[in-house]
C-alpha cells in the first residue's frame, strides 16, 4: 500500500486570551471598548493640534527662532504693586527721555553724566514717585564696577544698585492733585490723548500714595455714656455687741454690715 507523503498544514497560532474583562457581562466589554476608542481619538485629535500649531509658527518664523516675549502682562499684573526701594519696569521707562537726553547718538553715557542723571532724579524730575536714596560717596563706589561709557540697556539693567525711597507724602499728593486738575482741563479742551496720559500719571502716582502715607492707628472716639459697672453685694446683718439671742434675748438693735462691691466692666 502507498504511503502518503502529503505535508500536513499547520494551524495559525491562536490570538492570546485578554484576562482583564473576565468576569464582565457582553455589555460591559462593549462600553469599555467604545471608550478606548473616544480615548484614542483625543489623544490623536490633541497630537494634531499639537502638529499644527508648530506648522502654523515654522512658517510665521521663516525658519528662525520666535523672538523672546514682551514683559507686558507680567507689567500689567504688577501695575498698582510697586516695589518700595527699587524701580519696576514702567518707572524706568519713565527714565529713558531724560537718559536720552545725554544719550543723543546713542553711543553711551559717560559716567559724570550719569551722576548729573541721578542728581535730577533725586528732584523727581520724571515723576515716578521715588527718588535715589544715595550718598555721592557710595554713588561713586557703585560706578566703580560700571563701563566708562553706558547705554540704556545697562543703565535699566543696573539703576536697582542703589536703593530707592519714596517721595514724601504731601509733596507727592500735591503733585497728584495738580496732575488730576491738569487732565481734567485737557478734557474740557477736547484733548483726549493729554487727557488720557495725565489721568494715567496721576492714577500711577495716586498707587504709590499709600506706601508713603504714615501709617497711624485711627483715635479711639470717646463715649458720652457712663462708663459700664457692675456692682455686688454681700448682706450681712449682726446684733449689737456681736451677741447670739440665746445669751442677750432683750438686745434686739440690729447693725447692717452689708459691704457693696463695685467693677468696671
Amino acid at each position: 500500500m502507498a504511503e502518503s507523503h502529503k505535508k500536513r498544514e499547520r494551524k495559525p497560532p491562536a490570538a492570546p486570551v485578554d484576562n482583564s474583562k473576565k468576569g464582565f457581562s457582553k455589555g460591559e466589554k462593549d462600553l469599555y471598548r467604545e471608550i478606548g476608542k473616544i480615548e484614542r481619538r483625543e489623544e490623536q485629535q490633541r497630537k494634531d493640534e499639537a502638529a499644527r500649531t508648530a506648522a502654523f509658527f515654522a512658517k510665521k518664523s521663516y525658519g528662525k527662532t520666535m523672538p523672546v516675549p514682551t514683559m507686558k502682562q507680567q507689567n500689567k499684573d504688577g501695575f498698582g504693586q510697586n516695589s518700595e526701594i527699587a524701580l519696576i519696569e514702567w518707572e524706568k521707562n519713565q527714565i529713558k527721555p531724560l537718559f536720552r537726553e545725554f544719550d543723543k547718538d546713542k553711543k553711551g553715557v559717560e559716567k559724570a553724566h550719569i551722576k548729573e542723571i541721578v542728581e535730577r532724579l533725586k528732584e523727581d524730575e520724571c515723576i515716578i514717585g521715588k527718588i535715589p536714596f544715595c550718598e555721592a560717596e557710595d554713588l561713586d563706589q557703585v560706578l566703580e564696577s560700571w563701563p566708562e561709557k553706558t547705554n540704556w540697556e545697562y543703565f535699566r539693567n543696573h539703576c536697582n544698585e542703589w536703593e530707592w525711597r519714596m517721595v514724601a507724602y504731601d509733596k507727592l499728593n500735591e503733585v497728584i492733585n495738580e496732575f488730576f486738575a491738569k487732565a481734567y482741563k485737557y478734557k474740557m479742551q477736547g484733548k483726549d490723548a493729554e487727557y488720557k496720559d495725565m489721568t494715567t500719571k496721576a492714577l500711577r502716582l495716586q498707587g504709590s500714595l499709600t506706601k508713603t502715607k504714615p501709617i497711624q492707628p485711627e483715635p479711639k472716639k470717646g463715649s458720652d455714656l457712663p462708663p459700664r459697672t457692675d456692682t455686688f453685694a454681700r448682706v450681712v446683718l449682726r446684733r449689737e455687741g456681736n451677741v447670739g439671742p440665746d445669751v442677750d434675748p432683750e438686745n434686739t438693735k440690729v447693725l447692717d454690715k452689708t459691704c457693696r462691691y463695685t467693677f468696671a466692666v
